[in-house]
């Protein structure tokens, strides 16, 4: 899904959700990273309403990825999941 397709209000939700804190950044994963692999391990922090996985415009994945959550509670604990290993990488969140 793309929430930052998405208008609430004239605003992006996403713009919405980096502004109240709900949105994190999570960096350094591997090519074969899927949105499933990233769910199972952040779902574990709160509920995730959105998975944006950024590509290229060939569309090869970058490596990255944005995920928005229900809560700021969410976000503050997926930090503690940073330096963390997944598909060979060290995650930075």
């Amino acid at each position: 899904t793309k929430a930052k397709a998405e208008t609430e209000g004239g605003n992006s939700i996403a713009k919405t959700a980096t502004d109240e804190g709900r949105r994190v950044f999570i960096g350094h994963l591997a090519q074969s990273t899927g949105e499933d692999n990233l769910r199972a391990v952040f779902v574990k922090c709160g509920t995730i309403l959105d998975i944006d996985m950024l590509r290229r415009a060939s569309g090869r994945f970058k490596g990255s990825a944005f995920i928005t959550f229900e809560t700021s509670e969410a976000v503050q604990k997926s930090l503690a999941l940073d330096g963390s290993q997944l598909g060979g990488k060290t995650l930075a969140v």
